[in-house]
């Protein structure tokens, strides 16, 4: 929704950029709200429990459109449920996580290195978002709504067993 939502909103919700823009407005007040919630838990046991809701909104933002059909209304009930889960289980998360589990003295290696290669595979899966898009937009919002399940699935079952992680599980549980 960030890189192409204008053109998923006008080429295949049919509506405009001007609606668009304001609830893409609004939706960054959501994120901005949500985000402030999220730095209230970011540090407690609650952590992965938001986590966890907040994957399910943002595979629940992708799977609107393919329920109710493609139209201004669920393209912009995506784009405003993407704000708000992005808010718990987007960037907000990773930037907790790459700190806490990597080395100290290989930290800004690991971070650029990881922000580069999601900027890259990004850019790469954007020269052919547009054309997928017209061609199917069912196609195109059921695989983003596939690799948030991934996404969602990795946060939740893979990232707790690293050794970074299992010590700050125990840590938390030790002061609950």
């Amino acid at each position: 929704m960030g890189q192409f939502g204008s053109f998923l909103h006008v080429n295949v919700g049919g509506g405009d950029v001007a609606t668009y823009s304001l609830v893409s407005t609004i939706g960054l007040g959501v994120g901005l709200t949500a985000g402030v919630v999220f730095m209230r838990y970011v540090d407690t046991p609650a952590r992965p429990h938001l986590f966890a809701v907040g994957s399910v909104i943002i595979v629940l933002a992708c799977t609107v459109p393919l329920v109710v059909g493609f139209n201004e209304v669920s393209l912009l009930a995506t784009l405003l449920l993407s704000a708000l889960g992005s808010s718990f289980a987007g960037e907000t998360v990773y930037e907790v996580w790459s700190q806490e589990l990597f080395p100290t003295l290989l930290r800004g290696t690991a971070q650029g290195s990881t922000i580069a290669f999601g900027r890259i595979v990004a850019a790469l899966v954007g020269f052919a978002t547009p054309a997928l898009a017209a061609a199917s937009a069912g196609m195109t919002f059921a695989g983003v709504a596939a690799l948030a399940v991934l996404a969602g699935a990795v946060g939740m079952f893979w990232t707790p067993r690293l050794p970074g992680a299992r010590q700050l599980t125990a840590a938390d549980e030790s002061t609950t």
